[in-house]
């Protein structure tokens, strides 16, 4: 899942902007989240930015992954994942195996 803008700066070669889209993405996203935690696609969009992040910067992939996990952990606890995003948890559980 990429943004439009993303996809544009990637097939035109530009990696820096790239990146600096991706890492401003889930501080934007956090934002929200924390402004109401009720609001699951808040919540779940900054779980695929963590992830978006995390497949870019290897060294900080850890960290975010956890940090998506427990997101959806959370959500899962309270009953308000669809089916679809249940299936995140096992994917996210499975990368920070390896």
């Amino acid at each position: 899942m990429r943004s439009g803008a993303n996809c544009l700066l990637i097939k035109n070669g530009d990696h820096a902007s790239t990146l600096k889209s991706f890492q401003d993405s889930p501080a934007i996203r956090k934002k929200l989240a924390d402004i109401d935690p009720n609001i699951v696609e808040w919540q779940t969009d900054l779980v695929v930015s963590y992830w978006k992040i995390a497949q870019v910067q290897p060294e900080q992939q850890h960290a975010l992954l956890s940090d998506a996990l427990a997101i959806l952990k959370k959500l899962d606890q309270d009953n308000k994942l669809d089916a679809e995003k249940k299936e995140w948890i096992a994917i996210l559980k499975k990368e920070l195996k390896k």
